[in-house]
């Protein structure tokens, strides 16, 4: 018995499905954050600007490099355990992400914080600092609380730069 596909009307759209959603469960290192960030890619493309995209994976590798530098926590430094989940909407790619980590300082989210202090020349040019600034600018609607020993960031990552525009499909 051959099976067929139900007929549609010529022109009619398929209804509308739910937004498009990545969502991954890891301890934070280096190297899974690098497979986590690509599988992000391929799941999203199809759906996200490549604009969008690129601009949440920076900000996500900050993110999500920061949890493994800093969060370690007690015993023994084990790992942070994170929950990533990314859904690409109308208005941008809207991300939440959480970790067992070690709580995340308070001046991170305020204007200014995490940036370099003193005057900085290229021969003293600090190696770190820039992560959250950076986060900052490629982010709107950046939020953070800590309930029961874990961290909840969330952010959207807009769809609209330099006066272009797509809608996430």
């Amino acid at each position: 018995m051959t099976r067929h596909a139900p007929a549609t009307r010529q022109g009619r759209q398929p209804a509308p499905g739910p937004d498009p959603m990545f969502y991954r469960s890891f301890h934070s290192d280096h190297a899974t954050t690098r497979v986590v960030l690509a599988q992000l890619r391929t799941s999203l493309l199809p759906h996200a600007g490549e604009d969008a995209l690129a601009r949440l994976e920076l900000a996500l590798a900050e993110v999500l490099n920061n949890i493994g530098e800093h969060g370690r926590a007690a015993p023994a430094g084990r790992l942070p355990r994170v929950h990533l989940c990314v859904i690409c909407q109308g208005d941008g790619l809207v991300c939440a992400v959480t970790d067992d980590g070690a709580p995340l300082p308070r001046s991170c989210l305020t204007q200014g914080g995490g940036t370099p202090r003193g005057i900085i020349s290229r021969d003293n040019l600090p190696e770190g600092g820039f992560g959250w600034p950076l986060i900052r600018s490629l982010t709107r609607s950046i939020s953070h609380f800590r309930q029961d020993k874990r961290n909840f960031l969330t952010f959207v990552v807009p769809r609209m730069q330099g006066g272009q525009q797509r809608e996430c499909a």
